[in-house]
């Protein structure tokens, strides 16, 4: 492998001066460059197995891969060019532009970055940071793709909807609405951990023209041009599970987070699950500093691992990132806070503190905040004007029923939280409940799974009330029952 001593970036431009002018990039000095082996960069075709990037099919990825798109772009014959060097239209579109040289620069300077930010010698060339079989470490992402590699660019614009899904066994349904609304084009998942494993689930599902998955661990990563040039192709996004410290943490105020926002202002339609599903919320419950139980969060409201979080997508970032006055479907989320897992992980508690919290700590107006608490195998699928139903998986035989209800429930604050918020003022708490649910056993035409979030009401459901006395929760139900 060739190691370089300085990468020089380069750039293109355009003369104007006829129309026989040609695309130029910058002259590289006679410097070394690296070879970037197939095995360090996991950015591959699901079809074929080899890297997008690799434009001549050799094995490495080198700026020598760049320059070719550059010749093929001079050459007046196009048709030409793509059927000599297939590898040349990087995004599968059907046509070699400059597009496919901007994403082929765009991974290459994120080698260079990622070499120059954590393989840096004292000496101030590069050092000798690699794995054991003498790959560069990694990119700060993985992607994985399975299905066409071609982009559907003629399709007509996506339909706007949000799949709030509650965590556990995934909700097939809720992928089958998502690739309605996406017109079956390319369906994006984004985790921070985990595999490709969403990619053949969902493909089995719908017929999307692509399933992929990007991993993004680190703000380095987020921040990549690769990552936003992705999102910016997609007609679908869903934001997996796993622990959503890392999102707020690593993806909040990046080029991941602005490229979402890009994405809702064309409509796309957007999920999450589990920790995914948290962070879709005006107000996260970040869990930087670890989860916590009901017991523990009633017991001590102030307690430090309640962190609440408003950095990760809000309506309000969404307007401060693409301007105009259209608006997203996040706003039906506003000064809201959603829980995965609820009646599950008995978590009814919990979401009444984060709720006080959110009004007692000033970050939302009196009495002014909201909760949805999902319960596991059941998804709430909003659509473009705030109607929303509630569907499910089927129920499981071998288990009761009462232990796997596909229900959704509402919160409103009734009464204004007093500050401090401690285990004796907690009993001024009270909230509205409205608790939505799907019922596997029975016709669709038959169910009452219905809730208006432009609104905030429904006719349908089970409506009651949970308060705090003695520092106990209690709700208004016969019997009892907080859920």
């Amino acid at each position: 492998m060739v190691w370089p001593t300085v990468f020089r970036r380069f750039s293109f431009t355009r003369k104007r001066t006829n129309s026989n002018s040609l695309l130029r990039i910058e002259q590289l000095e006679n410097r070394r460059l690296f070879a970037v082996d197939l095995n360090a960069a996991s950015v591959e075709d699901g079809s074929s197995g080899t890297n997008l990037y690799d434009v001549d099919r050799d094995g490495v990825v080198i700026p020598l891969d760049a320059l070719l798109i550059v010749n093929l772009l001079n050459d007046s014959n196009s048709n030409r060019g793509i059927h000599s060097i297939p590898g040349a239209d990087v995004d599968r579109d059907g046509a070699i532009s400059t597009i496919d040289f901007d994403l082929e620069a765009s991974f290459l300077n994120d080698m260079v970055e990622l070499i120059s930010n954590s393989t840096q010698s004292e000496s101030g060339g590069l050092g000798t940071d690699l794995k054991s079989n003498g790959n560069l470490k990694k990119l700060p992402y993985d992607y994985f793709r399975l299905g066409s590699n071609d982009v559907l660019r003629s399709l007509p614009a996506a339909s706007a909807g949000l799949a709030l899904v509650g965590g556990g066994t995934d909700v097939d349904e809720a992928f089958r609405w998502m690739g309605s609304k996406a017109l079956g084009g390319d369906i994006l998942v984004l985790r921070a951990t985990g595999t490709d494993a969403y990619n053949p689930y969902i493909q089995s599902l719908y017929s999307f023209n692509s399933v992929s998955t990007l991993i993004v661990p680190s703000q380095a990563g987020a921040n990549s041009q690769f990552i936003a040039d992705t999102i910016d192709k997609a007609e679908a996004i869903f934001i997996a599970g796993g622990d959503q410290a890392d999102y707020v943490v690593n993806w909040a105020d990046t080029s991941l987070e602005s490229a979402i926002y890009r994405a809702l202002s064309r409509n796309v339609p957007l999920g999450g699950t589990s920790a995914g599903l948290a962070v879709l919320g005006d107000f996260d419950f970040s869990a930087e500093k670890g989860t916590i139980t009901s017991d523990r969060a009633i017991a001590n409201p102030m307690d430090n691992k309640i962190t609440l979080n408003g950095t990760f997508l809000s309506e309000g970032d969404f307007h401060a990132t693409v301007g105009g006055t259209n608006s997203s479907t996040l706003r039906f989320l506003d000064d809201t806070l959603t829980d995965p897992h609820f009646a599950q992980r008995n978590r009814m508690g919990r979401l009444d503190v984060f709720l006080g919290r959110l009004d007692s700590d000033g970050l939302v107006a009196d009495a002014a905040e909201y909760g949805l608490g999902i319960n596991e195998q059941t998804a709430l699928l909003i659509e473009a004007n705030g109607l929303s139903y509630v569907v499910g998986n089927p129920y499981d035989t071998t288990l009761p029923i009462s232990s796997q209800e596909r229900s959704v429930y509402f919160l409103d604050a009734t009464r204004t939280a007093p500050s401090p918020l401690n285990k004796t003022s907690i009993n001024a708490l009270a909230f509205d409940v409205a608790k939505v649910s799907y019922n596997p056993s029975i016709p669709e035409a038959a169910q009452s799974n219905r809730f208006d979030l432009e609104q905030w009401t429904t006719l349908d459901g089970l409506h009651y009330s949970t308060y705090f006395e003695n520092g106990v929760l209690k709700s208004t139900q016969i019997g009892g029952s907080i859920y």
